[in-house]
């Protein structure tokens, strides 16, 4: 009867672990588009989609950063201007992207800093060919946290280690360990 409860028991505490560490690892993520790795823009001709998108700002510890992804999906030529229409020096600048061309950014701790010096947590961007073809970035919220598993998984751990040795020392001893004494 001891052994089914201890049994029950460890059961219990494995699965407690379980969900203990999947709700703990499973953090709020940057909006839809966006996770906490890769953001992916689409640029189509005469707007961007979406228009406004919200990261977290790189971990200043740990280097975790989000690298944006833009594809230019219009048959027209455009540009990833990041800074505001008509800036003399924007802040980072694409060059032409023709149709299927890609522009990525990875918002590191250094470039985070540039950007939200200079444009606090909203940071606009632009084609600046196509005037009206206009968006934000916001960054916005919690870094992007470290992933490491929390000391209470250690705890649950030695737990179930503590509940199988009481297991093993209660068990009854069977006819045959009986007979060699």
């Amino acid at each position: 009867m001891l052994r089914r409860k201890l049994v029950i028991l460890t059961i219990l505490v494995l699965a407690t672990a379980y969900f203990f560490v999947s709700t703990t690892l499973a953090h709020t993520p940057s909006p839809p588009i966006c996770n906490d790795s890769i953001c992916n823009i689409d640029i189509h001709d005469n707007f961007f989609e979406p228009n406004n998108v919200t990261i977290r700002p790189p971990h200043p510890d740990t280097g975790e950063s989000v690298t944006i992804i833009w594809v230019n999906h219009g048959s027209l030529t455009h540009t990833v201007t990041i800074g505001a229409r008509g800036s003399a020096n924007p802040v980072f600048d694409s060059g032409n992207l023709a149709p299927g061309a890609t522009f990525e950014l990875t918002v590191n701790q250094t470039i985070y800093s540039q950007l939200i010096q200079k444009y606090s947590s909203s940071v606009p961007y632009h084609c600046k060919i196509h005037s009206g073809m206009d968006a934000t970035l916001n960054i916005t919220g919690e870094p992007i946290p470290e992933y490491s598993l929390p000391a209470s998984l250690l705890t649950l751990a030695l737990a179930s280690v503590a509940l199988w040795t009481m297991l093993v020392r209660h068990r009854k001893p069977t006819k045959d360990a009986l007979q060699s004494n």
